[in-house]
C-alpha cells in the first residue's frame, strides 16, 4: 500500500527522565510530527499535534528493518515486519494489524543468542530465507541464515486487507496530500472530530494549508469540542498575533471541567501552543486562561497535572512555589519528580524562605536518583537555576547549602577502595572464564559490579548511569573473549557514541566530549562523572580537533578481583543482572 514504517531509536542518556522514549515502530504519515526534540523537549505521545507509535519496543539499538514478504515462512510472518536490535542481540517480529487509518502490532521475539549483535537483516526471495549479519565494534562477525522447515501455507491474509481500514487509510492519504483546489473546507470539516486520531491529524494539517480566514471563525462557533480544539491548534500554528483575543475566547468557552481526561490533555496542549506561538500574550488573555487553569489544579491525574504545572509556570501564576512543592513532595516516580523540579526551578516569584528550604531538602534527597546521564545533569541545571534566583539578604542564611558541591551518588553506585590483587592479562581471563570451575554467584556478582566502579558509568537491569553503554544485553552482542577484551583493553575499540575529542586551543590540549553547541562556542565536558566539569571553547580558537585514542573507561578495573570474584562478576554481566538467567542454573 506504499505505507512507510521506521524503527525509531531511543536516547539511553534519557532513561529515568519523563521525556525518555523507548525504541519504537512508527507509521510515518504525511504532515505528522512525531515529537523528536533535542534534550528535554521531546513530546509525550498524548500531544494533540503528534501521533503515537505502532508499538513501543523498549531500550535498544535499532539496526536492520525488513518485511517478511519473499520469505518461505508461515503466513503470519510473510506480512510481518522484522526489526533488529544490536544492543540486546535480538530480532523481533511485529505482526501488523490495521487499526483505523494506521496500524497496531503484536511484538514477539523472533531470534536471539549470546552473542547476536545484529547489524542488518534482509530477505532473499531466491531461497525464501532471512539473512542476518552480526558483529560491529570489532567483534567477531558472521552471517546467519534462518529458514523454515515445515509445511507451507499457500496464502496469507494481508495486514491491509481490512476493507474499513483500507478506506480509512485512503481518506487519511487524501486529506494529507490534496491541494486546496482538490479538497474544500466543507469536505475537511467532519473529519476534525473523527474518532480516528490519524484522520483527525490529517484533517487539521489539511486545514492549515488553506487561508485562515476561511475556517477560523467557523471553528470558534463549532459545537463539537474536538472540532473547536483542532481548529484552535491549527490557528495557533499558522495564525498571527492579530487573532490572539478571539483565539483565547474560543478556548476558554470550552467547559474544561466537563471534558474527558483525553480532552483535558488536548485543551492544555492547545493552550500551551497558543501561549508559545502568540508570545507575548497580553494581560487579558493571560488572565482568561489562568481563570480556567488555576482553579482546576491539581486534578490528580499525573499527565494532566504535569501539563497544568508547565502552563501555570508559563503564565506566571501567583503563589506557585508552595503549590508546586506540595505536588513535588507527594509524587511517586522519579520521572514525575524530575519534571516537577525542572518546572519549579524557573519560577522566580512567590518564594518564602521556608519554601526555599523545602526545595533544597528535596534536591539533597534527589542526589540519590539513578537513571541516565541526562537525569542528574538536568537536576544540576535545575538546582543552578534555583540557586541563581536567590539573591541579596535572602541568600545569607542559605549560603552554606547553596555553595555546597552537588554530587550524584545513588546507593547502588557506591564503589569500594580495594587493593590490587593481580594484573590480569586477556589470555588469563579468557582461560579462567572458559574453565567453568564453578557456577557464578549472583549476589556476589552484583556487589562486585559496584565495587569495581561499573555502576559509575554503566546501567544493568535498570540500575546505574549512562555515561557508557547499557550492559544489560552485553552477552547478546559480545562473545566472551570480545567482552573480556573490552574490559581489559578499553581503548582497543572505542564507540563513536562514547569517544572523547581532543581540541588544540591556543597551544593547549583540551580533551572531552561536546555537551553543548551554541553559536560561536562549544561546551566540552572534561570529566563525564562530573556534570559541572565543562570548559567553554570559542570555535575560532580551535586550531585542530581529532578523536581521542584513549577510552573514558580506565584500564585495570579487574585488577582488584581474585579468580572467584572474576567468575562472579563475569556471570553477572553475562546474565544481564538477571538472577533467573540460565548462567545461574544448576
Amino acid at each position: 500500500d506504499g505505507e512507510l514504517f521506521t524503527f525509531d531509536a531511543d536516547m539511553e542518556w534519557d532513561i529515568g527522565t519523563p521525556w525518555y522514549r523507548p525504541t519504537r515502530v512508527c507509521h510515518v504519515v504525511g504532515g505528522a510530527d512525531y515529537g523528536w526534540r533535542s534534550g528535554n523537549g521531546k513530546w509525550p505521545e498524548y500531544y494533540v499535534d503528534s501521533l503515537p507509535p505502532v508499538v513501543n519496543v523498549g531500550p535498544g539499538s535499532p539496526t536492520g528493518v525488513t518485511m517478511g514478504r519473499g520469505t518461505r515462512f508461515p503466513a503470519e510472518y510473510r506480512d510481518a515486519m522484522f526489526i533488529a536490535d544490536w544492543s540486546y542481540g535480538r530480532v523481533f517480529v511485529a505482526n501488523l494489524k490495521p487499526k483505523g487509518a494506521s496500524y497496531e502490532a503484536d511484538l514477539q521475539q523472533f531470534a536471539t543468542a549470546s552473542p547476536l549483535g545484529v547489524t542488518d537483516l534482509v530477505v532473499r526471495p531466491q531461497d525464501g530465507a532471512l539473512y542476518l549479519s552480526v558483529g560491529g565494534r570489532q567483534t567477531q562477525s558472521a552471517v546467519y541464515r534462518i529458514v523454515y522447515d515445515g509445511p507451507m501455507q499457500t496464502s496469507s491474509t494481508s495486514a491491509s486487507s481490512n476493507d474499513a481500514a483500507s478506506q480509512a487509510r485512503a481518506l487519511r492519504q487524501r486529506l494529507a496530500s490534496a491541494s486546496p483546489d482538490e479538497l474544500s473546507i466543507d469536505e475537511i470539516w467532519p473529519h476534525l472530530s473523527s474518532n480516528d486520531r490519524f484522520v483527525r491529524s490529517a484533517a487539521r494539517c489539511a486545514l492549515e494549508k488553506r487561508p485562515i480566514d476561511g475556517w477560523f471563525e467557523r471553528g470558534l462557533v463549532a459545537t463539537d469540542g474536538m472540532t473547536r480544539l483542532q481548529t484552535l491548534v491549527a490557528a495557533a500554528r499558522v495564525g498571527s498575533s492579530e487573532i490572539q483575543s478571539r483565539w483565547v475566547q474560543g478556548l476558554v468557552r470550552i467547559p474544561f471541567d466537563a471534558l474527558s481526561t483525553t480532552h483535558k490533555l488536548t485543551w492544555l496542549r492547545t493552550a500551551a501552543l497558543g501561549v508559545m506561538r502568540f508570545d507575548p500574550i497580553d494581560s487579558a488573555a493571560r488572565e482568561a486562561i489562568l481563570n480556567v487553569v488555576d482553579k482546576s489544579f491539581p486534578l490528580g491525574d499525573s499527565d494532566v497535572d504535569r501539563e497544568f504545572s508547565h502552563l501555570l509556570v508559563r503564565l506566571k501564576a501567583p503563589n506557585l512555589p508552595a503549590r508546586l512543592l506540595d505536588r513535588l513532595e507527594t509524587l511517586g516516580t522519579q520521572e514525575e519528580t524530575l519534571d516537577a523540579a525542572i518546572a519549579l526551578s524557573v519560577v522566580s516569584d512567590g518564594w518564602t524562605q521556608d519554601d526555599r528550604v523545602r526545595m533544597l531538602d528535596w534536591f539533597d534527597e534527589a542526589a540519590t536518583l539513578g537513571g541516565g546521564r541526562s537525569s542528574f545533569g538536568y537536576l544540576v541545571a535545575a538546582r543552578d537555576k534555583f540557586n541563581a534566583g536567590i539573591q541579596g539578604p535572602e541568600r545569607v542564611p542559605l549560603a552554606e547549602r547553596l555553595n555546597k558541591p552537588y554530587v550524584n551518588q545513588p546507593a547502588e553506585l557506591a564503589s569500594a577502595n580495594r587493593p590490587i590483587v593481580q594484573e590480569w592479562k586477556l589470555d588469563e581471563l579468557v582461560a579462567l572464564a572458559q574453565s567453568e570451575q564453578r557456577r557464578p554467584d549472583f549476589e556476589a556478582g552484583k556487589k562486585l559490579f559496584a565495587a569495581a566502579s561499573c555502576y559509575q558509568c554503566h546501567r544493568i537491569a535498570g540500575v546505574g548511569s549512562a555515561i557508557g553503554p547499557d550492559l544489560t544485553g552485553v552477552a547478546h552482542r559480545f562473545s566472551l573473549p570480545d567482552l573480556l577484551r573490552s574490559i581489559v583493553e578499553p581503548s582497543h575499540t572505542i564507540s563513536d557514541q562514547y569517544q572523547k575529542t581532543v581540541f588544540e586551543v591556543n597551544g593547549r590540549l583540551i580533551t572531552g566530549r561536546v555537551s553543548n553547541m551554541s553559536g560561536d562556542s562549544l561546551a566540552v565536558s572534561t570529566n563525564m562523572l562530573d556534570a559541572k566539569s565543562e570548559v567553554s571553547i570559542r570555535r575560532e580558537d580551535i586550531e585542530d580537533q581529532y578523536p581521542s585514542k584513549t577510552s573514558i573507561m580506565p584500564e585495570g578495573l579487574l585488577n582488584t578481583l581474585n579468580k572467584e570474584e572474576v567468575i562472579d562478576l563475569l556471570g553477572y554481566l553475562r546474565a544481564g543482572g538477571d538472577a533467573n538467567d540460565p548462567v545461574y542454573a544448576p
